[in-house]
């Protein structure tokens, strides 16, 4: 199941109220606690990864560094898939992601800015995948 902006009608399904919970849970502010690129843990210096944070309201995301919004779009969770997908779009074209929740720590693995590069199947990255991994805690 799909999710967005907002969810009006009751779930019918055990899949539908995952859905829900995964929707509401990922609402608020984060801040990323670990960044990687292409297996390049170092990819983002530590004084700027201190400062970055991801934003989920409603069916909106938003990347702010420094307190500053740097990027501002849409997402889209599917809780129905296995690893489950979030699609991520700052205006620049959709991000196919994977996703998962626990307790209060968020992981995204995504496209690292390459369009071409298609959703990944597993949260880790290496030299050349084309993919980010981001940890993130309330």
């Amino acid at each position: 199941m799909l999710l967005g902006s907002t969810a009006d009608e009751a779930p019918k399904t055990a899949t539908d109220a995952v859905a829900v919970k995964d929707q509401d849970a990922i609402q608020g502010e984060w801040r990323v606690t670990h960044f990687e690129e292409e297996g390049d843990v170092k990819a983002v210096p530590p004084e700027k990864l201190k400062s970055m944070r991801y934003v989920f309201s409603g069916g909106k995301a938003a990347i702010k560094i420094d307190g500053k919004v740097r990027a501002e779009g849409k997402f889209k969770l599917d809780s129905g898939k296995d690893p489950k997908h979030i699609d991520l779009d700052y205006g620049d074209g959709n991000t196919p992601g994977i996703y998962k929740l626990e307790g209060g720590r968020l992981t995204i693995c995504c496209p690292a800015f390459r369009r071409e590069t298609p959703r990944p199947k597993e949260f880790k990255t290496q030299k050349e995948s084309g993919t980010m991994l981001m940890k993130l805690e309330r």
